[in-house]
Parts: structure tokens; C-alpha cells; sequence
């Protein structure tokens, strides 16, 4: 999952993505939080990117991605429907 596929992020002190959370419908499948300056530093910009390995519950997924900045708020993917083959 990456956050910022069409612009870059700050990774400043007051203004960083503090958590990425990937969501099955209402439940939490995983999520990945951040300390400002861990990912690139202040005055950086860049992609956040983040890799979860989860185990299905079920053939299918409705995948939402959540994403908290300290000065944007939450962001939210639109709903990916994923089929899980065996």
C-alpha cells in the first residue's frame, strides 16, 4: 500500500503521516504507525509506502486503505473488491 502515488508527502514534525490502516469493510486486517522524521526527515517529501501480509477471511475482500496526516486528518481509498483464489 502506498500512500501518495500522485504527490509526495512532508515527513516534517508538524506535518507527517502518523498511521496507514488496511481495512475489510469495518474490520482492522492491519495497520503501520510513524513517528515524525522516521521516513525521509524534515523539509523530505515522499511516497509512504507500507506491505501487509494478511491471511483472508474469505473468497472475497472489500480492501479500504486509511491513512492519518497530523495536519490533513484521515484519508480514505475508495473500496477495492479483491478475490481470494486458492
Amino acid at each position: 500500500m502506498r500512500v501518495g502515488n500522485e504527490y509526495t508527502h512532508p515527513d516534517d514534525l508538524d506535518h507527517y503521516i502518523r498511521s496507514i490502516a488496511l481495512y475489510n469493510r469495518e474490520t482492522l486486517l492491519a495497520e503501520a504507525g510513524f513517528c515524525a522524521g522516521v521516513l525521509s526527515g524534515q523539509g523530505q517529501k515522499r511516497q509512504v509506502e507500507v506491505t501487509f501480509q494478511v491471511v483472508p477471511a474469505g473468497k472475497k475482500l472489500e480492501l479500504t486503505a486509511v491513512c492519518y496526516c497530523t495536519k490533513h486528518g484521515l484519508w480514505e481509498c475508495d473500496p477495492v473488491e479483491v478475490t481470494v483464489e486458492e
